[in-house]
């Protein structure tokens, strides 16, 4: 399945002597957006744009794994079989 990312700017805002910028993500399977969040990395002048880029990118790929690791357990067999047991208990148990 082809999977799409596409990232906007969103702000910049200032804090003491560095800039937060943050990043609109989203990331569609195709058929529909699977992730939409935010990303942000501190900004100081003299800092190269590429760190502020490495560490955007470390933090989307963050959210990217912890997304794989969840669809991982959402769509194992063991839940599948809890969730139909369940079913099968609770509306044997309302009947």
């Amino acid at each position: 399945m082809p999977y799409t990312a596409t990232v906007t700017k969103s702000n910049v805002t200032q804090a003491d002597n560095y800039f937060n910028i943050s990043v609109d993500v989203v990331i569609n399977d195709g058929t529909s957006d699977i992730i939409t969040t935010s990303a942000s990395a501190r900004y100081k002048d003299g800092t190269a744009p590429s760190e502020v880029t490495a560490r955007l990118k470390t933090k989307i790929k963050a959210i990217w794994d912890k997304y794989v690791a969840e669809q991982a357990i959402y769509n194992a067999g063991p839940l599948d079989t809890a969730i139909t047991t369940l079913n099968a208990e609770l509306n044997a148990y309302i009947n």
